[in-house]
């Protein structure tokens, strides 16, 4: 997930916003680990290997849920944010990073996702819960498909005006991200789905608790892995500069100094590179 991050930071061909977003969601997975991590630890030091009910690690499964929530929701914020940015990409391609609207989508998806855990932890709703984080998913993946159509065709009919080149550069980018962002989502969805079975079991009384955590943390945890390495995968500008790092990293190639490339070389290659890709 660290490399995910760095890459992401690297990554020249996608704006502001949207890049901090993809960040705060990448840190936000990576607390998520970081708390089944804890939990595990938690269990060994106080000899609970073998626990019967949540009780002892419930503060633990609170702030694992209130990560694996804040993720889901910065999802819809990047999807909203890529309709924004395809409304003007023009002067949208212009702007800098919002840090007020960034920070400002940060805490209202950490206030639902605090809110969601308090209605679960505290209130014992579970299925609501649920039906909205499948709403939330839906709407996310409906949202992705729609602008990859639409951004092709926008694409097609962009006027030949002077700024052009900047609104061209835009809404490749937005058909780039939309078109790896929806086998991303589909697959979470699933394993989010897959891991609400092994809860519903334990509450049945099929399986014992041990076993839910088991595989309901391993398919959690397989999310937050699986959901970022597909959008990179499918994200050339992400998957390239994810295999420069990692080569970089295992001492394989050796980095050469190149002098800077402007903005419109950037510009060429992203749409070269598109091009090839829809001529196969």
């Amino acid at each position: 997930m660290i490399p995910c991050v760095i890459a992401l930071v690297r990554t020249a061909t996608m704006h502001g916003n949207c890049k901090a977003f993809l960040v705060l969601s990448s840190l936000c997975s990576i607390l998520l680990l970081i708390s089944q991590i804890a939990v595990f630890i938690f269990d060994i030091v106080i000899d609970n290997l073998a626990p019967m009910s949540d009780v002892k690690e419930r503060w633990f499964l609170v702030f694992h849920n209130v990560f694996y929530f804040t993720t889901s929701c910065l999802s819809l914020v990047i999807a909203l944010e890529r309709c924004h940015a395809i409304r003007n990409p023009a002067a949208y391609e212009q702007q800098s990073v919002n840090y007020f609207l960034v920070l400002t989508a940060l805490f209202l998806a950490t206030l639902y996702a605090v809110c969601t855990v308090y209605l679960i932890y505290w209130h014992g709703i579970y299925f609501e819960t649920i039906y909205m984080m499948y709403a939330i998913e839906a709407t996310v993946i409906l949202i992705s498909a729609g602008l990859y159509f639409y951004s092709k065709q926008r694409l097609r009919d962009l006027p030949y005006t002077s700024d052009r080149v900047n609104a061209k550069y835009q809404v490749v980018e937005i058909l780039e991200f939309s078109r790896a962002i929806v086998p991303a989502l589909v697959l979470s969805a699933g394993l989010k789905s897959a891991s609400l079975i092994p809860t519903m079991l334990w509450q049945a009384g099929i399986i014992s608790y041990v076993l839910c955590c088991l595989f309901y943390f391993t398919i959690h945890a397989l999310n937050c892995i699986l959901m970022k390495a597909t959008l990179f995968y499918y994200h050339r500008a992400l998957w390239k500069n994810l295999q420069r790092l990692l080569f970089c990293a295992s001492g394989r190639i050796s980095p050469e100094p190149a002098p800077a490339a402007s903005k419109e070389d950037e510009t060429k290659l992203y749409f070269s590179m598109i091009q090839s890709s829809w001529n196969q």
